[in-house]
């Protein structure tokens, strides 16, 4: 595959354009042939087109970061503007996961601080337009917030600190340090999802998936060093 970079003298502007990629199409239907399998094996236990659809998927993200890595380092393509697209890219992505957060506490807020399930015994006393509700529903049993819960955000908490220092080890350059801290994420990360493999009725194949993905997410943080 030749590389659309020009020399010097006839480059008219300081971007990237990087080469015709069939990763994102690639990357498409594998993310389609995963959801597929996955809704075969939860309905007919046909388990190999998720299978398949999960090894697509990994060698889809390992093909296309190799193409950016070897950019970046070999090719020397990747300047100041380059970097700037890369971290934007990769603000928005964090903006998107704090968004689906805020989507989630509000609907929660929304629904306990205010419950709108109608209860019959109120019908001749209140005439608003919400209705009067308790919450949780009745036939909910709560558990402990001091139990699970705060053991996974300690987890959540500690997997954070110990990303975070791996990050400035790396961009640092002290390589042996920044593999220790990764191996003490790699615990947390693995301590994290046995905890909840074994507290939840979890099947082991969706906890392998969940694992490969959120170790594959972690990597993310360490693209702006490679760029």
């Amino acid at each position: 595959m030749v590389d659309l970079v020009f020399k010097d003298s006839e480059k008219k502007h300081k971007f990237h354009l990087v080469n015709p990629s069939p990763w994102p199409i690639v990357g498409a239907f594998s993310a389609l042939f995963l959801v597929s399998g996955a809704i075969l094996y939860m309905h007919y236990e046909m388990i190999w087109p998720m299978l398949a659809g999960l090894f697509l998927i990994l060698f889809t993200m390992f093909m296309w970061w190799r193409d950016i890595i070897k950019e970046s380092t070999f090719l020397k393509v990747h300047n100041s503007i380059t970097e700037i697209g890369l971290r934007w890219g990769m603000a928005l992505f964090i903006t998107s996961e704090v968004m689906f957060f805020v989507a989630f506490f509000w609907a929660f807020f929304d629904a306990s601080l205010l419950p709108k399930t109608f209860l019959a015994e109120y019908k001749e006393v209140f005439t608003g337009t919400l209705g009067i509700g308790v919450w949780p529903p009745k036939g909910i049993e709560t558990f402990d917030p001091l139990d699970i819960p705060y053991l996974n955000t300690l987890i959540l908490l500690l997997s954070g600190t110990t990303c975070t220092w791996a990050h400035h080890e790396l961009r640092e350059g002290i390589i042996k340090r920044h593999l220790k801290v990764y191996i003490i994420q790699f615990f947390w990360v693995s301590y994290f999802l046995f905890y909840k493999y074994m507290n939840t009725n979890m099947q082991l194949l969706v906890l392998l998936k969940v694992y490969i993905l959120q170790l594959f997410t972690w990597q993310l943080v360490f693209m702006d060093f490679m760029f």
